[in-house]
């Protein structure tokens, strides 16, 4: 869940108001009143905190706290600088919440009165909810959940905490789940859109909370698919794995595709590691070995995640896949498209090389040339998809299958080691698919217990400025004779390592974790590259 929040002090009740009457004399504030706002706000310290820990909240958070009557935690997090709204459907506890947040420290507390089913915020405007305390009264449970995902920023967090509710509880039990509720309400959470739905079993203090986790979806992120590795490795082993036939659907387990009959194959995966002696010799690194993924169908490792992205689009009932490419990557699915009777759209710029053009018209893609880099292509297949029903956009990271089939490369490198890693793993990264499927095979082998993670490292070429004696990030224009270089136009210019593209945060945690390391290269700078070498005679010279 991240970090844990630092420990804060217990809130105090400041001292309520009392208001001064029209008449200019004051009157007391009624007893029943005073007591209801003592009995709401003592003794929450501990959850309160428990809360934001599991909120992850930080200042750069904008907060809503839904139907929480004063609010303990709306007051922990004001002190941590984060602006906080307050939400309560009760005219009576938006009286008490106001009076007892008055303080310098919570200027940045802002109540005010609705409902979740209809939240009184601009759309976008929230980072974290948390406290929708009346969630399984809700009238329209569908219509509410709608409602907070429509106002909750992209990325943001929303959070249901409440007490446990245990069976053959008694007395009053209006403000509580059950297991089986917070089960049903992680259900209805998926079904509304959001990602990454969990519950957990939380102890803060005297009481015991079932806090239901849910994120919103970013569509400048990946999604990833998630497995039961408890459940696989229980049913499968290492050994087992090692009789079934060599392909990459040897992993099943592992991969997206839940009924055999629906794998789309031209027996890709399995490729062989190489001893290289002489060259890491040349190199000064001794064990050197090097996956020879030139025999996969297609001649490319692309055909990995073609593979499984083409076998899963088939199985969900997709018509048609379209997608923008520079070559090699349009060639792989639109092969496996006409191997699993799909149509293929395929959109690559007029410079792309012409034998990967030939593929896809030998597949029978749907082909199109764009006189412009893979981003014009990019705009093409967005308005083509708006107007075809059925077709998938697969392109780089908008489907989260393409790396399961690249993540098998990482899979068959623990097993043909003997599960035993090595201790770098170099990659080639363009889009960065293949390095985040690699990373995320050696996390599942943590999770299996199988084999524990290497350093994985990214290398990302780049040119030099003459003019300037400066490095150009390619991503900013095109590249003369490399297509693999052709990489398209950002928003504001940029590459994984400068302004990131969409899913460039986990590319660029699968480096650094593990004292890892993504670097730019340029091809002087590569062991063994040729333009090295002159460079390095140059400087003997």
């Amino acid at each position: 869940m991240g970090r844990p929040a630092p420990e804060l002090p217990a809130p105090e009740i400041p001292t309520p108001e009392i208001p001064a009457s029209a008449g200019g004399q004051t009157r007391a504030q009624p007893v029943v009143e005073l007591l209801t706002a003592l009995a709401m706000t003592a003794g929450r310290g501990p959850v309160a905190r428990a809360i934001i820990s599991e909120a992850q909240l930080t200042a750069a958070d904008r907060a809503a706290d839904i139907g929480c009557g004063p609010g303990t935690a709306v007051r922990q997090a004001a002190r941590r600088g984060v602006p906080v709204t307050g939400i309560d459907p009760s005219s009576v506890a938006l009286r008490l919440a106001r009076l007892l947040t008055r303080t310098g420290a919570d200027a940045s507390i802002t109540w005010m009165r609705g409902s979740a089913e209809r939240l009184p915020l601009p759309d976008g405007s929230a980072t974290v909810l948390w406290s929708v305390s009346s969630v399984h009264h809700w009238t329209d449970q569908p219509a509410g959940l709608a409602e907070v995902r429509r106002v909750l920023a992209p990325g943001g967090r929303v959070l249901l905490a409440e007490r446990l509710i245990r069976p053959g509880t008694r007395g009053h039990t209006a403000h509580g789940f059950t297991r089986a509720q917070a089960e049903d309400l992680a259900q209805a959470l998926t079904s509304a859109g959001f990602a990454s739905v969990r519950s957990k079993i939380l102890t803060a203090g005297r009481r015991t909370m079932v806090v239901v986790r849910a994120d919103q979806a970013d569509p400048a992120q990946a999604l990833l698919a998630r497995y039961d590795t408890e459940r696989v490795a229980a049913k499968v082993s290492p050994a087992e794995i090692a009789t079934r036939p060599p392909d990459l659907w040897r992993y099943h387990e592992l991969l997206p595709v839940s009924a055999a009959a629906n794998v789309v194959t031209l027996g890709e995966g399995m490729t062989p590691l190489l001893h290289m002696p002489r060259t890491g010799e040349a190199l000064g690194v001794p064990g050197l070995m090097m996956k020879d993924e030139s025999l996969v169908p297609t001649g490319t490792f692309k055909a990995r995640g073609a593979a499984v992205g083409v076998s899963r689009a088939a199985e969900l009932g997709v018509a048609g896949v379209a997608m923008p490419t520079n070559g090699n990557a349009g060639a792989a699915w639109a092969a496996y498209a006409a191997r699993a009777g799909l149509a293929s759209l395929i959109v690559m710029p007029a410079a792309a090389p012409a034998i990967t053009r030939a593929e896809c018209a030998a597949a029978g893609s749907e082909l199109y040339l764009v006189d412009g880099l893979i981003g014009d292509a990019a705009r093409l297949v967005s308005a083509a998809i708006a107007r075809r029903a059925g077709y998938q956009d697969v392109a780089t990271l908008r489907e989260p299958y393409r790396i399961e089939g690249k993540k098998t490369t990482g899979l068959e490198i623990a097993e043909q080691l003997g599960f035993r890693l090595p201790d770098v793993i170099v990659y080639p990264t363009g889009g960065g698919v293949g390095i985040i499927g690699i990373y995320k095979a050696m996390l599942e082998l943590r999770e299996l217990g199988w084999a524990e993670l290497p350093r994985p490292g990214g290398a990302i070429r780049h040119g030099r400025d003459r003019r300037r004696g400066r490095r150009r990030c390619p991503a900013r224009g095109p590249a003369r004779g490399c297509q693999a270089r052709r990489l398209p136009r950002l928003s504001r210019g940029g590459c994984l390592l400068h302004r990131r593209p969409p899913a460039a945060r986990i590319r660029l945690a699968c480096c650094r974790r593990r004292r890892g390391g993504a670097q730019h290269r340029n091809r002087a700078e590569v062991p063994g590259h040729r333009a090295g070498r002159l460079a390095s005679a140059r400087a003997r010279r």
